[in-house]
């Protein structure tokens, strides 16, 4: 006989013994809860507890499911304000690439006014200009004699408002995310212009 007949051989009892012995304890653990019906050792308080424990299951489950919703709501609450923060963000960051001498001045836009942020280069004179524009802020870059093309714009953020003042080294803008103040360290980067018209909305 070969050393894997005998192996298999082996194998064969050891499954068969395995076998035996789970129909054996199959057996038993059947013949004990038949014992117990009949001693009658499921009375009404072993009932009642049964239930009391699927009560508090069920309680559990459901306050988990709760939880979840809460995270969840809580989750979509902080994603909506970094949102905003984002926005606003944003904006002050535009305003401050520009801080420079002559740099913020306004103009009259198609929903109110356009905040005007001029770049001086030795090939002219570049604009980027932020208003509202059919419920976004948007940003439109361009030459400074070129007329104001909405179509071209570049969205932002969606608002239904966008309005700015200006100080001689402060600008503040509103839309619907909010406010954002930025301090200029320009002394000179706010025109006339932008001066007047936020006198004038005031």
């Amino acid at each position: 006989m070969s050393l894997r007949e005998n192996s298999t051989q082996t194998r064969n009892r050891e499954q068969q013994s395995w076998a035996r012995s789970r129909a054996g304890l199959l057996s038993r653990l059947a013949a004990a809860g038949k014992a117990r019906i009949e001693n009658g050792e499921f009375s009404a308080s072993n009932i009642f507890a049964i239930l009391l424990f699927a009560v508090f299951a069920l309680a559990l489950f459901a306050a988990l499911i709760g939880a979840s919703s809460a995270y969840q709501r809580i989750a979509d609450d902080s994603q909506a304000a970094n949102a905003k923060r984002l926005s606003t963000s944003l904006l002050s960051n535009i305003v401050h690439a520009a801080d420079s001498a002559d740099a913020v001045s306004a103009m009259e836009g198609p929903e109110g006014g356009v905040l005007v942020l001029a770049e001086h280069l030795d090939s002219g004179t570049y604009e980027t200009r932020l208003y509202l524009h059919e419920g976004w802020v948007v940003q439109e870059y361009a030459l400074s004699d070129a007329p104001l093309s909405p179509e071209s714009a570049t969205r932002l953020a969606e608002s239904q408002t966008f309005s700015f003042t200006a100080e001689p080294r402060l600008v503040r803008i509103w839309c619907d995310e909010g406010e954002t103040t930025v301090a200029l360290r320009s002394h000179d980067a706010v025109t006339d212009a932008a001066l007047d018209a936020s006198e004038g909305g005031e």
